[in-house]
Protein backbone atom coordinates (compact mmCIF):
# COMPACT_ATOMS: atom_id res chain seq x y z
CA UNK A 1 0.00 0.00 0.00
CA UNK A 2 1.58 3.60 -1.11
CA UNK A 3 0.59 5.81 1.87
CA UNK A 4 1.52 9.06 3.68
CA UNK A 5 0.93 10.73 6.53
CA UNK A 6 -0.88 14.22 7.06
CA UNK A 7 -3.96 16.44 6.86
CA UNK A 8 -6.90 16.70 5.34
CA UNK A 9 -9.15 19.78 4.51
CA UNK A 10 -12.62 20.70 4.88
CA UNK A 11 -15.43 20.95 2.01
CA UNK A 12 -15.71 24.51 2.83
CA UNK A 13 -11.33 24.88 3.09
CA UNK A 14 -11.22 23.03 -0.71
CA UNK A 15 -14.32 25.07 -1.97
CA UNK A 16 -12.28 28.43 -0.98
CA UNK A 17 -9.04 27.36 -2.37
CA UNK A 18 -10.30 26.32 -5.31
CA UNK A 19 -12.57 30.00 -5.86
CA UNK A 20 -9.45 31.13 -4.97
CA UNK A 21 -7.58 28.99 -8.09
CA UNK A 22 -10.79 29.95 -10.37
CA UNK A 23 -10.23 33.96 -9.61
CA UNK A 24 -6.76 34.09 -9.14
CA UNK A 25 -5.04 31.69 -11.93
CA UNK A 26 -5.32 30.90 -15.12
CA UNK A 27 -6.46 27.76 -16.82
CA UNK A 28 -4.18 25.20 -15.71
CA UNK A 29 -4.12 22.06 -17.85
CA UNK A 30 -2.74 19.61 -14.94
CA UNK A 31 -5.27 21.29 -11.86
CA UNK A 32 -5.68 19.24 -8.86
CA UNK A 33 -9.35 18.03 -8.41
CA UNK A 34 -10.18 19.92 -5.20
CA UNK A 35 -11.72 16.80 -3.07
CA UNK A 36 -7.74 15.48 -3.88
CA UNK A 37 -6.37 18.83 -1.73
CA UNK A 38 -4.37 18.06 1.16
CA UNK A 39 -1.52 18.70 3.16
CA UNK A 40 1.49 15.84 3.85
CA UNK A 41 3.60 15.63 6.37
CA UNK A 42 5.54 12.47 5.47
CA UNK A 43 5.72 10.91 2.47
CA UNK A 44 6.04 6.91 3.26
CA UNK A 45 6.02 5.27 0.12
CA UNK A 46 4.86 1.35 -0.64
CA UNK A 47 4.94 0.22 3.23
CA UNK A 48 4.76 -3.61 4.15
CA UNK A 49 2.17 -5.03 6.37
CA UNK A 50 4.52 -5.14 9.58
CA UNK A 51 5.83 -1.42 9.31
CA UNK A 52 2.39 -0.16 8.45
CA UNK A 53 1.14 -2.55 12.20
CA UNK A 54 4.65 -0.57 13.45
CA UNK A 55 3.42 2.92 12.28
CA UNK A 56 0.03 2.62 13.86
CA UNK A 57 0.63 1.63 16.86
CA UNK A 58 3.42 4.15 17.74
CA UNK A 59 0.61 6.96 16.76
CA UNK A 60 -1.67 5.73 18.77
CA UNK A 61 0.12 6.76 21.64
CA UNK A 62 1.09 10.12 20.73
CA UNK A 63 -0.19 13.50 21.38
CA UNK A 64 0.25 16.79 19.88
CA UNK A 65 -1.14 20.00 20.01
CA UNK A 66 -3.20 21.31 16.80
CA UNK A 67 -2.48 24.16 14.92
CA UNK A 68 -3.21 26.57 12.16
CA UNK A 69 -1.32 27.28 8.74
CA UNK A 70 -2.15 30.56 7.21
CA UNK A 71 -1.53 30.14 3.53
CA UNK A 72 -0.43 32.94 1.88
CA UNK A 73 1.33 32.09 -1.20
CA UNK A 74 1.62 30.72 -4.60
CA UNK A 75 4.64 28.53 -5.30
CA UNK A 76 6.64 26.59 -7.56
CA UNK A 77 9.27 23.44 -7.76
CA UNK A 78 10.46 23.15 -10.63
CA UNK A 79 11.78 19.45 -10.62
CA UNK A 80 8.44 18.05 -10.15
CA UNK A 81 6.90 20.97 -11.97
CA UNK A 82 4.60 21.41 -9.12
CA UNK A 83 2.37 24.15 -8.35
CA UNK A 84 1.43 25.05 -5.25
CA UNK A 85 -0.55 27.19 -2.06
CA UNK A 86 1.52 27.59 0.74
CA UNK A 87 2.62 30.04 4.09
CA UNK A 88 5.46 32.40 3.75
CA UNK A 89 5.57 31.04 7.94
CA UNK A 90 5.73 27.68 9.08
CA UNK A 91 4.31 27.33 11.98
CA UNK A 92 6.58 25.51 14.86
CA UNK A 93 3.70 22.90 15.32
CA UNK A 94 4.06 22.16 11.98
CA UNK A 95 7.58 21.34 12.09
CA UNK A 96 7.00 19.50 14.78
CA UNK A 97 4.65 17.05 13.81
CA UNK A 98 7.02 16.91 11.15
CA UNK A 99 9.87 15.69 12.58
CA UNK A 100 7.96 13.53 15.15
CA UNK A 101 6.29 11.38 12.32
CA UNK A 102 9.76 11.14 10.61
CA UNK A 103 11.42 9.75 13.22
CA UNK A 104 8.38 6.96 13.86
CA UNK A 105 8.88 5.94 10.21
CA UNK A 106 12.22 5.75 10.17
CA UNK A 107 11.71 3.51 13.59
CA UNK A 108 8.95 1.57 11.30
CA UNK A 109 12.03 0.82 8.96
CA UNK A 110 10.22 3.35 6.66
CA UNK A 111 12.84 5.78 4.72
CA UNK A 112 11.58 9.28 4.21
CA UNK A 113 13.03 12.09 2.47
CA UNK A 114 14.89 14.52 4.98
CA UNK A 115 15.30 18.33 4.42
CA UNK A 116 13.51 21.78 5.02
CA UNK A 117 9.38 20.62 5.52
CA UNK A 118 7.37 22.82 3.44
CA UNK A 119 3.51 22.37 4.12
CA UNK A 120 1.76 22.81 1.20
CA UNK A 121 -1.40 21.92 -1.04
CA UNK A 122 -0.51 21.17 -4.68
CA UNK A 123 -3.01 22.82 -7.21
CA UNK A 124 -1.58 21.82 -10.14
CA UNK A 125 0.96 19.19 -11.58
CA UNK A 126 3.09 19.38 -14.91
CA UNK A 127 3.29 22.77 -15.14
CA UNK A 128 5.47 23.73 -17.47
CA UNK A 129 7.47 27.63 -17.01
CA UNK A 130 6.67 30.23 -16.89
CA UNK A 131 4.88 30.02 -14.19
CA UNK A 132 1.34 31.69 -14.08
CA UNK A 133 1.65 34.57 -11.50
CA UNK A 134 -1.65 35.06 -9.54
CA UNK A 135 -3.68 38.16 -9.43
CA UNK A 136 -3.91 38.34 -5.61
CA UNK A 137 -2.28 36.22 -3.42
CA UNK A 138 -4.18 33.22 -1.17
CA UNK A 139 -5.25 34.19 2.14
CA UNK A 140 -7.09 31.47 4.37
CA UNK A 141 -6.75 29.68 7.70
CA UNK A 142 -6.61 26.05 7.84
CA UNK A 143 -6.84 24.55 11.33
CA UNK A 144 -5.25 21.23 11.02
CA UNK A 145 -6.82 19.26 14.48
CA UNK A 146 -6.45 15.19 12.86
CA UNK A 147 -3.75 13.63 11.30
CA UNK A 148 -4.50 11.27 8.99
CA UNK A 149 -2.70 7.77 7.16
CA UNK A 150 -4.15 8.47 3.38
CA UNK A 151 -3.43 5.76 1.01
CA UNK A 152 -2.51 6.94 -2.70
CA UNK A 153 -5.13 4.99 -4.85
CA UNK A 154 -4.63 5.29 -8.77
CA UNK A 155 -6.73 3.94 -11.33
CA UNK A 156 -8.77 5.16 -14.71
CA UNK A 157 -10.01 7.99 -13.09
CA UNK A 158 -6.78 9.01 -11.88
CA UNK A 159 -5.31 9.42 -8.39
CA UNK A 160 -7.92 9.61 -5.08
CA UNK A 161 -6.38 9.70 -1.54
CA UNK A 162 -8.66 7.39 0.98
CA UNK A 163 -8.26 8.14 4.15
CA UNK A 164 -7.10 4.73 6.02
CA UNK A 165 -6.78 5.69 9.86
CA UNK A 166 -6.33 9.04 11.52
CA UNK A 167 -5.57 10.24 14.96
CA UNK A 168 -7.13 13.33 16.63
CA UNK A 169 -4.75 15.97 17.81
CA UNK A 170 -4.86 17.57 21.14
CA UNK A 171 -7.15 20.65 20.73
CA UNK A 172 -6.59 24.12 22.49
CA UNK A 173 -8.53 27.35 22.94
CA UNK A 174 -8.87 29.61 19.71
CA UNK A 175 -7.40 32.29 20.96
CA UNK A 176 -4.10 30.63 21.92
CA UNK A 177 -0.78 31.21 20.23
CA UNK A 178 0.15 28.55 18.08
Amino acid sequence: MRCFLGFDLTAAEKLQLQSWCDKALPPLHKAVPPANYHITSVFLGQLEDDQLDHLTQALDTLNWDAFELHIDELGYWKKPRILYAGCQHIPDGANAVHRQLAAIAHQAGINVQHGHYVPHITVARKVVEPVPSPLFQPAMTIRLSQLHLFESVSGKQGVHYPIRRSWPCRLRSPGHRL
